[in-house]
């Protein structure tokens, strides 16, 4: 009976950084909502005080797309909620550094993240076609999770409170918090949380690799480093270079982010080739507490988070 409660208690402690996840999510979803509506509102006023009616067949459109207030809303309210749960000495604690960053490693890791670009199209293209199979496509998520942002809300979200939150959640929270099974268990399993939650199956398996880069970089070196590479990532290569290439037309735009891709890429590679050993040793030199895994898989928090975002991929797709 006592191993039960162990095995129990063990699950719990597990699955409680899932429901957390559901619990963002759901209030993510909200606040997105709340600020659409508030948006259509205002728009709609302000067309029928001026009388210009024109826009109003693309007012619900530009309102979903272009509105970044609900996401910025939910990264404060999220972290303030973290803030009454975990107590100010949670976020102290974030920022606990085990070795210093060089500019070689810096660069190294960097590239090793940016390379991981390879993956997501590489993926994508597989799943593309295994899914025309059944008269179904993946552009339309593609397009969700590659899009250059149009508003100023949307940069404000996608380049600066994301990259903040998103690691605050995932590497600050969830990965401390599984730390104690394991530095590799937390930085795996963290990896595939973000993953899931992004509820996108073209950028899924992309943000599951780049976690691996971004919770061994909070792990070893500190999680402001992980905050800084999400940035960049997510500045130059989501919004900078598409912006900047807008005159070369959508080939030369994609070709110039490629070869910024491949050029890290060929930095990864040397990188792996120093470091490869090293890393290849870091699942060995921290091993995973025995069961870790199979509580994750069958805590409550995690099954319900796993089947919610793989039910939000579906609809995406359909």
């Amino acid at each position: 009976m006592e191993e039960k409660q162990i095995r129990r208690a063990f699950r719990r402690d597990i699955g409680s950084y899932g429901w957390v996840l559901i619990i963002y999510y759901v209030l993510m979803n909200l606040c997105v909502i709340a600020s659409v509506f508030l948006d259509m509102l205002f728009r709609s006023v302000r067309m029928a005080l001026t009388g210009d009616l024109t826009g109003m067949v693309e007012l619900e459109a530009d309102a979903v797309m272009g509105n970044g207030w609900g996401y910025i809303a939910a990264c404060m309210l999220g972290v303030l909620l973290i803030r009454g749960w975990k107590g100010k000495t949670f976020f102290a604690g974030m920022w606990k550094t085990t070795r210093n960053m060089n500019p070689g490693a810096f660069f190294g890791l960097l590239c090793l993240f940016v390379s991981g670009q390879l993956i997501f199209q590489g993926l994508a293209t597989v799943e593309e076609l295994i899914l025309n199979m059944f008269g179904l496509s993946l552009v339309e998520a593609m397009e969700l999770a590659t899009g250059i942002t149009d508003t100023f809300s949307m940069f404000l979200y996608t380049c600066l409170f994301a990259p903040v939150v998103e690691e605050i959640v995932f590497r600050g929270l969830v990965m401390r918090g599984l730390e104690k099974y394991g530095k590799w268990f937390a930085v795996v399993a963290s990896s595939v949380l973000f993953g899931l939650f992004h509820g996108n199956p073209a950028q899924s398996p992309y943000a599951f690799a780049v976690g691996l880069v971004m919770g061994y970089v909070a792990m070893e070196y500190n999680l402001l480093w992980a905050m800084v590479m999400h940035m960049i990532n997510n500045l130059v290569l989501g919004d900078l270079i598409p912006r900047l290439t807008l005159g070369l037309g959508e080939m030369g735009s994609a070709m110039a982010v490629q070869a910024v891709v491949w050029f890290c890429a060929a930095g990864a590679v040397a990188y792996l080739i120093t470091k490869g050993s090293h890393l290849c040793a870091y699942r060995l030199e921290h091993p995973t507490v025995s069961g870790s895994w199979r509580g994750f898989w069958t805590a409550p928090g995690v099954i319900v988070m796993t089947v919610v975002m793989t039910v939000n991929g579906i609809t995406m797709l359909i």
